[in-house]
């Protein structure tokens, strides 16, 4: 492994093992390996563009009202801005590898095959062109090649991806109507204390039958998703440089030790920390366009 790869290690860690990877040259996208034995990580919303290749094992992933097999030796590519996966019937030492890459490094963010790409949704392909793709820039990164083969690497997997989903036809809706109302009310209104009363006449249903249809096809609860929104916003508020006494303000905080609180519990460590880990790296942060509407 590479010298000065960001590398840290869990094991055993809610019974499952992890092992979380950044390059100093690739700003922006994540690597992460965890083998599941039955228990779930917390869900969380991303940002990213996700691809999970699954190196053993297989599971059901949920999509909206939708369920999709990944087995071994296949990818589910999942666009950004949704909550991360949670397996479902997972077989025993269920392996993967998780690549999360923001938006900011697709080829051509203005261009219809980048905005398709920001709409997909979720696949599972076992595309050559994106499995192996994957493969070789995750030997890259982990032998520590020379950055313009790291970042050579990362450009073919991203067109690879790209060129996939130009080929997907119309994709049906994953939500029902008064779920994809409330999403969007959500989006609009992250920064507010929005009533469950106000989303469930929105909804047009019982406030209990909302929140019960919501958690199911979006993987969080209204109130729980509300707050993925403002962390996601947090981090790209933090990344920017913005004190955090602002980005508590802006992001629907009650003050700073509130947003500390809750950014700590998303993203696994506190904003403070966060924005010393960008700034170690050489390239300057992001400014990672978060969709609020999708």
């Amino acid at each position: 492994m590479g010298k000065e790869a960001n590398v840290s290690v869990m094991n055993a860690l809610d019974d499952r093992e992890c092992i979380h990877l950044r390059s100093p040259v690739l700003r922006g996208v994540e690597l992460h390996t965890a083998t599941w034995r039955g228990v779930q990580p917390s869900p969380v919303l991303l940002s990213q563009l996700a691809l999970m290749l699954c190196d053993a094992g297989g599971c059901e992933v949920g999509w909206g009202r939708q369920q999709q097999s990944l087995g071994a030796g296949a990818v589910l590519v999942r666009a950004p801005n949704q909550v991360s996966v949670q397996m479902q019937r997972a077989l025993p030492e269920t392996a993967c590898r998780v690549v999360l890459v923001e938006p900011d490094l697709l080829p051509g963010a203005a261009s219809v095959e980048t905005r398709r790409m920001l709409r997909f949704g979720s696949l599972v392909t076992r595309a050559p062109a994106v499995i192996d793709g994957l493969r070789a820039m995750w030997d890259a990164v982990m032998d520590d090649a020379p950055g313009i083969e790291q970042q050579s690497r990362l450009a073919s997997l991203m067109a690879a991806v790209l060129e996939l989903t130009a080929r997907e036809g119309p994709r049906p809706p994953i939500l029902t109507p008064a779920v994809a109302r409330t999403r969007e009310a959500l989006h609009e209104r992250f920064a507010e204390e929005v009533p469950l009363e106000q989303l469930a006449e929105l909804a047009g249903m019982s406030k209990c039958h909302l929140v019960h249809l919501f958690h199911k096809e979006v993987g969080l609860p209204p109130h729980a998703y509300q707050i993925q929104l403002r962390v996601a916003r947090a981090r790209v508020l933090v990344a920017a440089g913005v004190p955090l006494a602002e980005v508590a303000t802006m992001t629907g905080f009650a003050d700073q030790s509130h947003l500390t609180r809750l950014f700590k519990r998303v993203v696994g460590m506190p904003p403070g920390q966060y924005a010393a880990l960008l700034a170690a790296q050489s390239a300057p942060p992001p400014q990672i366009a978060l969709a609020m509407t999708q």
